[in-house]
């Protein structure tokens, strides 16, 4: 699988179909059939993923909400792509490429419960409600036919995988993370906006900046979610990102795009009049090229 295909879906065309429905036909077309056994979705995994998500779409909802879903479905479909991408670049390493793509599947499983009791996908350092975390203790107890410790490693692979660092050893969990980052930093050059309205506090600002996550992103760091205010931040949020993957196959696949690109632009055309963006917008372009350089090569 190249790239470019990672990142690309079938068009949801709801139309005049009823929502429930459709979705249960869309969800079908992506992860079962043909499609599902390139990505070695288990036909089991698919049911299990699609009962879940058309158990939410079939609630009373409002527009932006069953936004929301759409994209969650769209996001979960590339995440298995690229991670399953990931892993098949990687074969000097034993995957289990079933378990690779089920780690895909649900690393985001909760997210439909979150858009339809909260319609937001924000959440505060100090929140108790953590999606990773439900969505951990969801995959405990899913009625799939996996062994004991594969459960276990994508268990954790779940819970662990949008914390902001991860220093553990766990390689499914490093490689849901990379996977996951990669995923985003695609659908965010494609659709920013959609992103912005789920992730922070009302409409994105074109005010001034604050500094902390340019901070962080020119120190190297990944930028803390808690920084993500408007549109800008959370822009350099995702750029930010190039900083903290696991794989060299990762950083290939990134490199092989314009994705980083497309983001900065999206920068300069939401603030192009802010005097902040364009006196740190050239060295943004340095970290993006310097990342470029030092990534590895395709074989």
């Amino acid at each position: 699988m190249q790239p470019a295909e990672a990142f690309t879906h079938p068009p949801f065309e709801l139309g005049n179909n009823p929502l429930e429905e459709y979705t249960r036909e869309y969800c079908a077309s992506i992860f079962s059939g043909e499609a599902g056994q390139k990505l070695h979705i288990t036909p089991e995994a698919s049911q299990w993923m699609t009962n879940h998500i058309v158990d939410y779409v079939a609630r009373p909802m409002d527009a932006m909400t069953r936004d929301m879903m759409i994209g969650k479905i769209v996001h979960t479909y590339h995440v298995v792509k690229a991670i399953v991408m990931i892993a098949e670049n990687m074969p000097h390493h034993p995957w289990d490429l079933q378990q690779v793509a089920l780690a895909g599947m649900g690393h985001d499983i909760t997210r439909f419960d979150q858009a339809y009791d909260q319609a937001t996908f924000k959440e505060r350092a100090d929140s108790l409600w953590r999606h990773a975390h439900k969505g951990a203790e969801m995959m405990e107890n899913a009625p799939l036919s996996i062994t004991p410790e594969s459960r276990r490693a994508i268990v954790h692979a779940i819970d662990k995988h949008s914390d902001k660092t991860y220093d553990g050893e766990e390689w499914l969990a490093k490689l849901l993370r990379d996977a996951d980052k990669l995923a985003l930093l695609a659908e965010f050059a494609q659709i920013g906006d959609i992103d912005v309205k789920s992730y922070t506090d009302g409409p994105p600002s074109r005010g001034e900046l604050p500094e902390n996550a340019y901070n962080d992103f020119f120190k190297g760091n990944l930028v803390d979610n808690g920084h993500t205010e408007t549109y800008g931040d959370v822009m350099i949020r995702y750029l930010s990102w190039m900083n903290g993957l696991y794989f060299p196959e990762t950083r290939r696949i990134l490199a092989e795009t314009n994705i980083l690109e497309r983001i900065a632009e999206k920068l300069t055309d939401y603030y192009p009049d802010d005097p902040f963006v364009q006196k740190n917008y050239p060295e943004i372009l340095d970290q993006i090229v310097q990342f470029k350089k030092e990534a590895p090569q395709a074989a």
